[in-house]
Parts: structure tokens; sequence; C-alpha cells
């Protein structure tokens, strides 16, 4: 008869498929990620101002690249640190071929650190099809300390946007032109490399304190103090780089410094602070929860690794186990390979949340579902409720 409807019409479009539970990204983040993991390394240069603050000068950095690949055999990357993965077998790896638009994290060293300190971090992240770009700060590495600290403060915050800057405007000719996406950037720092996530992120300086101390400072402070005095006004607009997402300071140094009015009350993303409970380079008391407590931002999380040390936020216990037992590497703390997976799980989760906009990871990343691993080993704090 007519008018009859055709068949076809009863035909629904497939659901769309469930997001993972919380156990399941727990357990994909957690474990290394699908891709091999090459590396190389480049030199930059921007115009940064001078000792003397008469002119800029050339300041050159090197940055450090991990990037997913495709390729199954090659040599050790050359980390010049002893023992490391096997994940990254290709210094100079061929860049994975259907790469594109990949997310990138920065990363900034600690004091006297290096670019790979943190290898652990820099390849899981690539291995989950993340392109990393750690920065070397010259003048305050392992095997260079010529910068006077006081002048780190300023200079380390301009390497990190100088890296953006380069990450933004990559030559046709780099092995990633055309692979990485143009925004969606998040920034990780341990120790000084968290003051200066703090620093790129927003941080702002209660400088006026600071001057006071300089009114008639010691003897050993003048040099620090007339530099201070010097730079003060680029220290009042401070060193905010808007183009970040997320921001992930490890173990942060910078409490005297962001303690002000402004203090962490205009950061420009997302913050969860990683701290570490037996910390005695910084300890909590004196760093870690004034830092804390300063920072006023609705998604902010905090991740405290109750029998961590200072160290356990790098490579160094694979390195120098001996020299570094009473902060990070002794029988009192956690086994570092073991927070090692818990801290790439955390950072991978917020990351992922607030970078690309990856809700099902939310109750991971804000500590509603803990893996079983974790029990005992760290406490996470909200900044609010959802």
């Amino acid at each position: 008869m007519g008018g009859g409807m055709d068949e076809g019409a009863f035909i629904q479009n497939p659901p769309d498929p469930l997001p993972p539970s919380p156990e399941e990204v727990i357990a994909s983040l957690i474990a290394p990620g699908p891709h091999q993991v090459g590396y190389q390394t480049e030199e930059i240069s921007y115009e940064a101002p001078s000792l003397d603050g008469e002119e800029a000068e050339t300041r050159s950095l090197k940055l450090a690249w991990w990037y997913p690949s495709a390729d199954q055999e090659g040599s050790l990357a050359p980390y010049g640190l002893g023992p490391r993965s096997t994940r990254v077998g290709l210094g100079g790896a061929s860049v994975l071929e259907e790469l594109s638009e990949a997310p990138v994290l920065i990363f900034s060293h600690g004091n006297s650190g290096i670019p790979e300190q943190s290898y652990f971090l820099t390849e899981h992240f690539a291995s989950h099809g993340w392109v990393v770009l750690a920065v070397e700060h010259r003048g305050n590495t392992l095997s260079d300390m010529s910068e006077p600290m006081y002048r780190l403060f300023e200079l380390r915050p301009l390497d990190v946007s100088a890296a953006l800057d380069h990450l933004e405007a990559l030559p046709s000719e780099h092995p990633l032109a055309g692979r990485v996406s143009g925004s969606d950037w998040a920034l990780a720092g341990h120790s000084f490399g968290g003051y200066t996530t703090l620093a790129v992120g927003g941080g702002g300086y209660q400088l006026d304190e600071l001057l006071a101390l300089c009114q008639d400072p010691p003897e050993e402070q003048r040099e620090a103090c007339a530099y201070t005095i010097g730079s003060q006004e680029r220290y009042r607009a401070g060193f905010s780089d808007p183009r970040l997402k997320a921001l992930i300071p490890m173990t942060p140094v910078g409490a005297e410094l962001f303690g002000g009015e402004r203090g962490l009350r205009q950061m420009n993303a997302p913050v969860m602070m990683m701290t570490a409970g037996l910390d005695l380079t910084l300890p909590n008391h004196r760093e870690g929860d004034p830092l804390w407590a300063a920072l006023d931002q609705p998604e902010g999380v905090r991740v405290d690794f109750t029998h961590a040390g200072h160290f356990s936020f790098s490579n160094a216990c694979e390195i120098a186990m001996s020299l570094l037992e009473s902060d990070g590497c002794g029988e009192r703390f956690t086994p570092y390979l073991e927070l090692h997976a818990l801290i790439n799980l955390y950072a991978l989760a917020f990351a992922e949340l607030h970078v690309l906009g990856r809700d099902w990871v939310a109750p991971v990343a804000r500590g509603d579902v803990l893996p079983p691993q974790a029990a005992g080993l760290l406490t996470i704090s909200l900044k609010s409720e959802p």
C-alpha cells in the first residue's frame, strides 16, 4: 500500500562508545605508551638582559627533544647519565610518520641539573604520543655553574619563553615542523625548574619586600641586591607566558618570592603541584606548604608523595644513589621506580585533562580513584570540590 516508510528509516546510528572507566584510565596512563621514542638535541639563541643591565646579550641554549617513533632498532640515546631506559634506543630516530598536531610538554631541570635529568618522565610522555622539549639552562647545569644565582631567577623563565618562541616557529627543515600542536602545551619543572614553572605560569613577585631587604644588605649580598634593584621593573612586570595550558611544578622553590599579594593568584593555567614528604633540600614546611597555601586556583591539585625525597623526581638515584641516600634514594624512601610510575601517572593525567580536554581522566587527575599501588604512598589535596 502507498505511504509506507522506507525500511532504512528505522536503522539508528550506533551509540557512541562509553568512555573508559577510571581503572582503565589508570592502567593505560601508568603503563608505557604504544610508541618507541626518539631523542635528539639542537641549539638556539635569543637576546637576554646582560649582567650589567646595559645592553642585551646573546644567550645560547641546548634543547633536548623526545618524540614518538616507529623505529625498532638503534643505538642508545647519548644522555651521558649511565643506566637508562631502552625505550630510547634511538638517538636521531625518525619521527613517527603519522604524527600530527602532537601536544607538547616543556621541561625545566633543577639547579645544577641537565635537560635529561628526569628521562623517566620525558620518555613516558613521548611513548604516549607527546613531544617533549627540555631546556638546558646554561650557567646552571651539572658541568657549568657560571651564572650568578640571582641572575638565574630572571634568565630561567626567559629561557622557557625563548624555547616556546622556537616551538611556535619551527623552520620547515626541522624534523618536527608541522608535526606539533601550536597551542596544546604544558610545562613541568623540578626544584629550581619548579620555580621556573611558577614564574612562567604567572607567579607574581613580592618585590617590595625583597627591595626592603636590600636597603642595607650585608657585604655578601650587595652584588645580588644591586642586580635586583637594577632589574626591578622586569620583575614587577613578571615573566608570565600565557601560551601554556597546564603547569606541573615538582618540589618547587619560591615561597619567599611568591608569598606576596599577587603571589600565585593570577596563574595562567591549572596547576598540579607535586611535593615530597621527606624532602630535605626543599622541605614542605618551608616551600611546598606555603606555596600550596599561596595558590588561589579552583582547579589546583597537590600530590604529596609521603615517602619521597627531593631527588625522587629525577633519575639521580640510578646514577648516584650512594650520594643521595638522605634525600630520595635510601631505604626509608619508596623505591624510585614505584614513585616514577606514580609521578608519570598523575602528570600525564593532569596534562591530558587540561591540555587535551579529555574529561574522562578527571577522576584520576583529581584523586577520586587511586591505583592500588598508591595506597599509603601519597595524599592528594584539591583547591575546590568538583
